[in-house]
């Protein structure tokens, strides 16, 4: 009778949060509509020069001049498919930056899923928290979504690696974590997720020996690019690591920054409080030492490469892509709130979850509002540039 019980709630509980999934339907539409009224800026002025005029060799003088020699086979793959197909040059730039972006985002979600032992219901509050994350506004920019495609291919080579046990998988795995490392902020992303592993595998030997092969695969192709292929030219000593970068103000301000994420929504701990208190349960709401621990590791070494370039930026970094620092930091951010929201359901005993819709809603509603703020400055600015450009070509040639 008692499992019968269960069986029926947990039934009327994942109905529930099949809302969520609608919702990541709306929003996936959402995104298409912004991708749809803002223009490639930034480094994308650049592609599209090179892309309109057929001549690639501006691109490959800047992939090899900043050490992204890798990004050349994006460049190549989106110019054959551009001519293959006759694609205009926004509308392809657009569609790549939209698949990294959900690569990444489906990437992280399966990861939690895996972190934390959640049933599937889980995952798509995990993928609307990750969705809704108050950074995304630079992916209308090319050249951030080699970035985004990158940590998405990192977080499946991680996957495929530690987590199959095929052959084949094994390897494809390993191929994508070595191809991940064309953006250096990896090296430091895969270290943090390899301690995950450790963590969440209880130290087995067979875990220690993948740990360790990988741990020194990719400590060998740092040494070796960071040493004997630097960034030259324009781009020399760009992203060189500096000891007087770590100084205890610098740190202190700059992780600062990185925390006005979790700031922001920290009011989030008042409901979980509140019930903790009126339930008289624990308030302790990670569940396990494991998973605070996962989420301080994913935490500090996703914005531990930034700190050894005394880079940061806040939540309210509206009217730049500085956003780009805090895209890795988007796991332990979606970990997070994705645990203390859980926690939220699992000791609200009110009818049909009402208190925990009611601070779900206004969570997503927070994150939505300030990233329709930041959209509305790229906007802005894409609507200046094109009415700039088109005066300019009104005046006469000299």
């Amino acid at each position: 009778m008692k499992n019968l019980v269960i069986a029926k709630m947990t039934k009327l509980f994942s109905q529930d949060l099949k809302i969520f999934s609608f919702l990541n339907y709306i929003l996936i539409i959402f995104y298409l509509i912004i991708l749809s009224l803002i223009t490639n800026m930034w480094d994308a002025y650049n592609f599209d020069y090179a892309f309109s005029r057929e001549n690639l060799d501006g691109l490959k003088l800047w992939a090899n001049e900043n050490s992204h020699k890798c990004f050349l086979s994006i460049i190549n793959f989106l110019f054959f498919f551009k001519n293959k197909f006759q694609l205009n040059n926004e509308i392809l730039f657009d569609l790549f930056n939209f698949i990294s972006l959900f690569l990444f985002i489906f990437q992280i979600s399966a990861l939690g899923k895996i972190f934390f032992n959640l049933d599937s219901r889980w995952k798509n509050l995990l993928f609307t928290i990750a969705l809704v994350f108050p950074v995304w506004e630079g992916f209308t920019s090319l050249p951030l979504g080699f970035y985004l495609f990158y940590y998405g291919i990192c977080l499946l080579g991680f996957r495929l690696f530690f987590y199959s046990n095929n052959f084949i998988k094994i390897i494809f795995g390993f191929f994508l974590l070595i191809n991940s490392l064309c953006v250096q902020s990896n090296y430091s992303l895969i270290v943090g997720l390899i301690i995950c592993f450790l963590i969440d595998s209880k130290n087995n030997k067979q875990a220690l020996v993948k740990s360790l092969f990988i741990f020194f695969t990719i400590l060998l192709i740092f040494i070796v690019n960071y040493f004997y292929f630097p960034p030259y030219n324009y781009f020399e000593n760009f992203n060189k690591i500096q000891l007087e970068n770590i100084t205890p103000k610098k740190l202190t301000n700059n992780i600062f920054n990185f925390s006005t994420f979790f700031i922001y929504f920290i009011w989030v701990l008042i409901p979980l409080i509140y019930l903790s208190i009126k339930k008289r349960t624990k308030i302790f709401f990670i569940t396990s030492k494991k998973n605070l621990f996962i989420i301080l590791i994913l935490f500090i070494f996703s914005i531990g490469p930034y700190l050894l370039l005394n880079k940061s930026t806040d939540i309210f970094a509206w009217k730049d892509y500085l956003g780009r620092h805090a895209y890795l930091m988007s796991i332990s951010f979606t970990f997070f709130f994705m645990l203390l929201f859980k926690r939220i359901y699992e000791i609200d005993e009110s009818h049909r979850k009402k208190f925990f819709f009611f601070f779900i809603t206004i969570f997503i509603v927070q994150a939505l509002t300030t990233q329709i703020l930041k959209f509305y400055f790229k906007i802005e600015a894409s609507v200046f540039h094109k009415t700039f450009i088109e005066n300019l070509k009104k005046i006469p040639k000299p």
